[in-house]
């Protein structure tokens, strides 16, 4: 699976997370929260969202930022680091 790593961290809001090439991103948006996926290797400026080609990618990664928010918190999984 290589090295694996939460992306970063806006208040109690997980950003992203990311895996060898792959980045996982959410953004929160007005219309509620979108998920895009970026292969880093071929688009390091992250222009292309790839995530209908790659679904099983997206998939792994959302699994692994679930498993983050459940340890550290974050507002996707209702938690907080203070509990």
């Amino acid at each position: 699976m290589g090295l694996s790593a939460p992306e970063g961290w806006v208040g109690n809001n997980l950003r992203g997370v990311r895996s060898t090439k792959w980045k996982l991103v959410f953004e929160k948006t007005r219309q509620g929260e979108t998920t895009t996926l970026y292969d880093l290797e071929s688009d390091i400026g992250e222009m292309d969202n790839v995530i209908a080609e790659h679904p099983d990618v997206a998939k792994r990664l959302h699994a692994l930022a679930d498993t983050i928010g459940d340890d550290i918190g974050d507002h996707r999984t209702k938690r907080s680091d203070e509990t």
